[in-house]
């Protein structure tokens, strides 16, 4: 089964640049640790306050339906702001279900596989 990627990119404030290093992260990290290129990845981007993100609601809708096997992300605050011990249990509850749904997540600023 060929990898369906996608990837994921968030940030709070209409900061263009930093969202394009982020995207430029990515690309960078698929093509050297993956050997996939830039055009195999869907990109899913929210530039808004984190309560309004909606991309990020398409995303998981599509991981539900299967449609990937690969998460990248820049960076595990993308998917979820870890300020206390809540939060922190949501995360794992977000990531146990995104790979329940076979999808293994990169986080690349923190060099790992999030399980």
């Amino acid at each position: 089964m060929s990898n369906k990627v996608s990837a994921y990119v968030f940030y709070s404030i209409p900061d263009f640049e930093k969202v394009e290093k982020h995207k430029s992260n990515i690309i960078n990290f698929a093509k050297k640790e993956l050997n996939i290129d830039s055009n195999e990845i869907d990109f899913y981007v929210d530039i808004c306050p984190r309560k309004e993100r909606k991309e990020i609601h398409k995303l998981l809708d599509n991981i539900e339906k299967n449609q990937y096997t690969i998460l990248l992300i820049d960076h595990i605050s993308h998917l979820l702001k870890i300020r206390n011990e809540e939060e922190m249990m949501k995360l794992v509850e977000l990531t146990k279900k995104i790979n329940d749904n076979g999808v293994k997540i990169y986080s690349i600023m923190d060099n790992k596989i999030l399980v």
